[in-house]
């Protein structure tokens, strides 16, 4: 019989695959689709073995021409392979830096999963008060992801010296970019204070990589950092580009126009306009996150 998903420390297997148990297969997956305990241990059950076998019986009920049982094979197959490999490639997470904190690795990687579950498995399937659950469940874990983050002096010297290196890999800087962007993305949804600690380590070393980067996915990540920036703390960004004006530096005003100027791209352009606009508008960036 199928698996009680109100249970979850009761183990899911699935039979062996025959014509005359598809039904039985695809009814214990779609039950398990609706518990999130119940998704884990079904995608830790399932073995690139259990996949095979289920492909013979997909050639006998083309021959057969058996449509039942070909659309129950669809619905098993989609049940168990997309979100299994998703789940469980952790190619996903990139480590920049090493978290040291296993407990704040732990909530990355859930949160990963939550988001995952409630964007895609159950878009279609969960209620609003249990989506709001879950909502809650990611936005508790990215507080706690972007405390720790903030605070930690050791992994942000780490992480902005990346972009120092001299003979330093581009994708790892890229990488370095993308996971700022990131940060400021969900600090701002989150309204926690991050930006004094970032500046301290080096938050403008972005820049001088990301808005001059050939590759359009960086430098609209950096139009995206410097957006967020000057929502919420224009002020500091005009301080900076004063000093770097006192250092006899190219400021990042310059840069800015410059790609204004240079860059194809309507988009790119609009960012770059708005960063502009919000720098010569005293009254913006005054709110403190």
């Amino acid at each position: 019989p199928p698996p009680d998903p109100e249970v979850p420390n009761m183990s899911i297997k699935l039979p062996e695959p025959t014509l005359s148990n598809l039904e039985e297969i695809e009814t214990i997956i779609k039950v398990s689709s609706r518990s999130i305990y119940e998704r884990e241990k079904l995608a830790a059950f399932v073995t690139q073995g259990y996949i095979a076998k289920l492909l013979p019986l997909l050639s006998t009920c083309e021959d057969l021409e058996d449509l039942k049982d070909l659309h129950r094979l669809c619905n098993i197959m989609k049940g168990i392979t997309n979100h299994r490999q998703y789940l469980a490639d952790n190619s996903k997470f990139k480590e920049i830096v090493k978290i040291k904190d296993k407990t704040i690795e732990t909530k990355i990687h859930e949160t990963f999963r939550l988001q995952y579950l409630k964007d895609v498995v159950f878009a279609r399937v969960f209620d609003d008060p249990t989506s709001s659950i879950l909502s809650s469940l990611i936005l508790f874990n990215h507080v706690d992801i972007c405390k720790h983050i903030s605070q930690d002096d050791e992994f942000l010297d780490e992480l902005f010296n990346i972009l120092n290196e001299e003979d330093g890999s581009p994708k790892r800087k890229h990488d370095v970019i993308m996971f700022v962007q990131q940060l400021c993305f969900i600090a701002k949804s989150i309204h926690v204070p991050h930006k004094k600690e970032l500046y301290r380590h080096g938050l403008f070393k972005v820049f001088d990589h990301s808005l001059v980067d050939d590759d359009p996915s960086v430098k609209t990540a950096g139009g995206e950092i410097l957006a967020s920036l000057l929502d919420t703390d224009a002020s500091i960004i005009r301080s900076h580009i004063v000093k770097q004006a006192e250092d006899k530096k190219k400021t990042l005003a310059e840069t800015i126009i410059e790609r204004f100027i240079q860059d194809q791209d309507l988009g790119v352009k609009a960012q770059y306009a708005e960063a502009l606009r919000l720098l010569l508008d005293m009254n913006a960036g005054l709110s403190e996150m």
